[in-house]
């Protein structure tokens, strides 16, 4: 799972083109796409990347992703339905992306150690 995979799912739901996403545009439903794989990529990598090279993956700077996980977790909290009804649907296709990998992982090591034994 990387950037590029949340990307790929926040443009599958809210059914943009990459190309709009990286834009200028300030268009409502660019904006709260952008601002949903800044929120994911924050809650997924935080460790691992800097909030700089997150915003470089949309074209925006750290106090843009900062603003964005603010937004999205005071959204959630107002029960924002139109940000809500695509979180719920990325967060179930992260879920699932990881839970494929996991399974992958530990079938890959259960055949490593069985062949061991």
């Amino acid at each position: 799972m990387n950037v590029s995979d949340i990307e790929n799912i926040v443009l599958d739901v809210s059914e943009l083109k990459q190309e709009a996403i990286l834009s200028n545009s300030r268009k409502q439903e660019l904006v709260k796409a952008r601002q949903l794989i800044m929120y994911f990529a924050v809650l997924y990598f935080k460790k691992s990347m800097t909030l700089y090279r997150i915003g470089s993956k949309v074209n925006r700077d750290h106090a843009t992703v900062l603003h964005s996980v603010k937004v999205i977790e005071l959204l959630e909290f107002q029960k924002f339905e139109p940000y809500l009804s695509w979180k719920k649907e990325i967060e179930k296709r992260i879920i699932r992306i990881n839970w494929q990998v996991l399974n992958f992982k530990v079938c890959k090591y259960s055949q490593v150690f069985s062949i061991n034994k």
